[in-house]
């Protein structure tokens, strides 16, 4: 603590300094001199962030959950309603003030990566680091690397905000934050740039890596002045036996990805069950799955927060068959109790400790199966990492790197390459989702699409849409319906009944199948007749590519835009001819990143 009071008094002592220094590269660098100073800017900030966040995090859960030698939460009556307490507490907090703090935090920042030009709210770090410091240190079961990288992203935007750079350039720092949290947080650098890269931006450069490799080096520098330098799990030092054992590590990868998909569905069905069937408001929704998640720890306290300790013993091999298989379930439920309920934390964690059961699992059987081979349960364990952390989050190279800067057991790497890249490529035979990009396509976000979308998906229909909307009432006559056509350039009008309510639309394809019946019925049909009932709608914070797809599944070129609050308020309306001008225009005056 010392050390750290020290280097918070260097800080503040040299705070102008740096300013003057980032000043002047500001108004008189190169590019190149610009992206280095924020890259390391980035690196500072999510390093010291990051300490504080692990710091805080360390003081609630000895607090609330009282360890024992083995790093276990002792099991007493307050496990029952502890983490039913924290989400009492997190649930309005996210509710209110950040949204995005909810669940694992790493698609939201993907989400602000392909959609929103890496722009994140500022609030949603501080939110984030709370809420998951919270949930986490009451016992939810969950893990660091999701908050922190939502943190870290979250700096890295404001740093580009501040600094009025393009969207390009902003979504590299958000990179450059995810990245110096992962480093910081789990003292895995390599592994951070690459989880930035894979994950994050899903893309290569040499821009991108540079900055984003300075920003996870700066990090990780900070750890170590705080925290001194160590690794994260310490454990025998495993390797090869025999080469037939690469055949059984290649099985484990195809199980670990199967378990992987599992925990993805799992999950996901919680998420679910908390949002259609549990009729209650959002704010109360952690505390219900809390409660969950308290009887559970109560039977097995092991399953609580993050676990780490308890894993480690699964490297070891000290675990029985049994232990390891209940860990093993119980955890995928705890998991899903928490974050499926609205819960804050990470997938991270949790994939690597179900990954160190099943692979123990897996390993105990082989050494029963094949006892000349000289099997070790813990090597199998420290693969089993790998395989269903890649099965889960399809990041393979992040998988084998993670697991070896986390052990610094590089003997291991063969065994652990060949389940890593057996897990990827069953889990592709699963479908096109991850763990994170599933919640993405939930909401009709495909990431890699081309780049028309990708304008798009960067323009809300708030900054197209036509205010001033021309409407027909209900009760109009076909006649006069004709008459509005053939005087506006409109082709079609928002229909509202006496309250000025949405009732419904008119377009070509519904007033053309009723011009047979106009000499007949022209004055008898209304329009709340012959209208398009139920239409879809727009709401103002969507964007552009998502209406386009909208507009093209319905098979209709407008959409009225509603009020959030209430859906039969008309504010705007929004049309294809809109949407195409507005690419037209975007795409001439598109900003270049450099």
């Amino acid at each position: 603590m010392e050390r750290v009071k020290k280097l918070f008094a260097m800080s503040a002592g040299s705070s102008s300094r740096a300013f003057a220094f980032l000043k002047q590269i500001f108004t008189s660098g190169t590019a190149t001199q610009k992206f280095v100073a924020l890259s390391l800017l980035v690196g500072v900030i999510t390093g010291f962030a990051s300490y504080l966040f692990n710091e805080l995090l360390s003081f609630l859960s000895e607090y609330l959950l009282h360890f024992d030698s083995h790093g276990v939460p002792k099991r007493s009556y307050a496990l029952f309603f502890i983490p039913a307490l924290g989400g009492l507490i997190i649930g309005p907090m996210v509710t209110k003030w950040a949204k995005e703090a909810k669940g694992h935090g790493v698609p939201e920042v993907m989400f602000a990566v392909a959609r929103r030009e890496g722009k994140i709210r500022p609030r949603v770090a501080v939110v984030k680091a709370i809420a998951s410091c919270i949930c986490i240190g009451s016992g939810g079961s969950a893990g660091r690397e999701g908050p922190i990288v939502q943190i870290g992203s979250a700096f890295g935007s404001a740093v580009g905000q501040l600094f009025n750079m393009s969207g390009r350039v902003t979504k590299m720092l958000v990179a450059c934050g995810a990245a110096a949290g992962i480093a910081a947080t789990f003292g895995t650098p390599i592994a951070g740039v690459l989880f930035s890269l894979e994950v994050i931006l899903q893309k290569f450069s040499a821009n991108s890596f540079s900055m984003v490799v300075i920003s996870a080096v700066t990090a990780s520098a900070v750890a170590r002045l705080t925290l001194g330098e160590s690794f994260f799990f310490t454990i025998p030092k495993y390797d090869l036996n025999s080469v037939w054992e690469l055949g059984l590590y290649a099985l484990l990868g195809v199980i670990g990805a199967v378990w992987a998909k599992i925990f993805t569905t799992v999950l996901y069905a919680f998420e679910d069950f908390f949002d259609e069937k549990v009729n209650v408001p959002d704010w109360t929704k952690p505390a219900i799955g809390g409660l969950l998640l308290g009887v559970l720890g109560f039977l097995i306290p092991e399953v609580l927060s993050t676990g780490h300790h308890i894993t480690e013993v699964a490297l070891w091999g000290k675990l029985s068959f049994g232990a390891l298989l209940l860990f093993t379930v119980a955890k995928l439920f705890a998991t899903s109790f928490t974050l499926g309920s609205g819960g804050s934390g990470g997938i991270f964690s949790p994939s690597l400790f179900m990954g160190a059961m099943l692979g123990g699992c897996i390993g105990t059987l082989y050494a029963k199966i094949f006892p000349g081979l000289g099997i070790l349960p813990g090597a199998y364990a420290l693969a089993g990492m790998g395989a269903v952390f890649a099965g889960a989050t399809r990041a393979p190279i992040t998988a084998v790197l993670v697991v070896f800067e986390m052990t610094n057991d590089y003997k291991i790497i063969l065994p652990m390459m060949t389940a890593v890249v057996s897990a990827t490529l069953i889990s592709y035979a699963f479908g096109e989702e991850t763990i994170y990009t599933k919640k993405l396509l939930r909401r009709g976000i495909r990431l890699g699409e081309d780049e028309s979308k990708n304008i798009l998906s960067t323009i809300t229909v708030a900054q197209v849409m036509t205010k001033n909307v021309d409407t027909l009432s209900e009760n109009i006559k076909l006649k006069e319906i004709i008459g509005y056509f053939h005087k506006n350039v409109h082709n079609g009008f928002v229909v509202v009944n006496d309250a000025g309510e949405l009732s419904g639309l008119i377009t070509y394809p519904e007033l053309k199948s009723t011009l047979p019946l106009l000499a007949e019925l022209g004055d008898v049909l209304t329009a709340k007749e012959i209208m398009r009932t139920s239409p879809p709608t727009a709401s103002l914070e969507e964007t552009l590519d998502l209406i386009s797809e909208r507009l093209r599944f319905k098979d209709i070129d407008r959409l009225p835009v509603v009020d959030e609050a209430n859906h039969l308020k008309v504010i705007g309306i929004i049309s294809r001819h809109d949407i195409l001008a507005t690419y037209a225009s975007a795409s001439e005056g598109r900003e270049k990143a450099f």
